[in-house]
C-alpha cells in the first residue's frame, strides 16, 4: 500500500479485511529468471466484501474512464456477482486480467460482459477450452473466445511477444527486441498495465501492444518484481 502511495496511486478507497492477513506469493526462479516453482497464500479473498461495498463506490465507478478486474477478489461471488454488479453500473469498458491458469475458468460466465482480457497461452487455453501446440491453434483458440462475446483479447507470450485479435476479425502479432530475463514475475502484470495505460490515451493497437510489450520488458530486465525505473 505504501509503495502504491508513493507512486501516486489513490489508495483510499482500499477494502480492508480486519483481522486478516495480507496474501502473500513466493516465487522461485530458475538460473534463466524464469518460474520454476510459484506458492501462493491467498486465503484473504475467500472473506467476501461486504454486500455494500461496491455500492458505496457507485459514483467512483461511474465516473471512470475504464474499469479492470480480476477473477480472484471475494471467491464466492466473483466473477458472477461483482462483475454483473460493475457491468451495470459503468458506462466505462471492463477489462479482464485472467491471473493465473487456476482461476481463468471463472471469467468464463463474464466475457461477453467485458470489452478485453488479457490471458497468456496456457490461459487462454483454459478459456477456449482446447489445448494449444502450435501457433494456429493460438487463432483458433482466440476466436473460439472472442465467440463467448468477448471484443477484443490481448495474449502475452514471453519470449514470443504477444497476439491480438478482436471481433471486427483483426489479427496482429508484436514482438520487440529480445532482452535477458533477470526476473520473469511482474512481466504479464506490467504488461496489462501499459495495455490499459495505452488504451486510456487513444492509442491504435500496433502503438498499445508495443507499450504493453515494452512495459514487460522493463519488468524482467530487473530482479525486483516492479522494476523501480518505470515511471
Amino acid at each position: 500500500r505504501r509503495s502504491c502511495e508513493d507512486a501516486g496511486i489513490d489508495a483510499s478507497h482500499l477494502y480492508e479485511a480486519r483481522g486478516a492477513s495480507s496474501s502473500m506469493y513466493l516465487s522461485i526462479l530458475d538460473a534463466d529468471g524464469d518460474m520454476l516453482v510459484g506458492m501462493s497464500d491467498m486465503r484473504i479473498v475467500q472473506q467476501d466484501m461486504p454486500e455494500d461495498y461496491l455500492p458505496s463506490k457507485k459514483a467512483l465507478i461511474q465516473g471512470a474512464d475504464v474499469v479492470t478486474c480480476d477473477p480472484c477478489m471475494g471467491e464466492k461471488t466473483l466473477p458472477e456477482a461483482a462483475i454483473a454488479f460493475l457491468a451495470e453500473r459503468c458506462t466505462a469498458p471492463m477489462y479482464a486480467d485472467t491471473v493465473s491458469a487456476a482461476k481463468a475458468a471463472r471469467l468464463l460466465p463474464a466475457l461477453k460482459r467485458l470489452r478485453a482480457v488479457k490471458p497468456n497461452r496456457m490461459e487462454l487455453g483454459i478459456l477456449a477450452g482446447m489445448e494449444i501446440q502450435s501457433d494456429s491453434d493460438l487463432e483458433r483458440a482466440g476466436e473460439a473466445v472472442l465467440n463467448k462475446g468477448l471484443r477484443r483479447l490481448f495474449v502475452s507470450l514471453g519470449a514470443e511477444g504477444c497476439l491480438y485479435m478482436d471481433d471486427t476479425g483483426t489479427v496482429l502479432r508484436r514482438k520487440l527486441r529480445p532482452a535477458k530475463m533477470v526476473n520473469a514475475s511482474g512481466a504479464g502484470d506490467s504488461f496489462a498495465a501499459a495495455m490499459l495505460y495505452a488504451t486510456l490515451h487513444g492509442f491504435d493497437v500496433k502503438k498499445t501492444l508495443d507499450y504493453a510489450m515494452a512495459a514487460g520488458i522493463a519488468a524482467v530486465s530487473h530482479e525486483r518484481t516492479i522494476n523501480p525505473n518505470m515511471s
